[in-house]
């Protein structure tokens, strides 16, 4: 379990983490949306 303690570590993601867990019952464009505020996408003019 050391591993998965040193990745909570990580500044975020356990905020991250809990924010998947509810994302399950989050509408699909919703995640996508927060997906897309994290990790935006690098294709041009999408």
């Amino acid at each position: 379990m050391s591993l998965r303690s040193s990745i909570a570590a990580i500044p975020g993601v356990r905020a991250a983490a809990a924010l998947a867990r509810r994302a399950r019952h989050w509408p699909r464009k919703a995640t996508e949306r927060f997906l897309m505020r994290f990790d935006p996408p690098e294709k041009d003019g999408v």
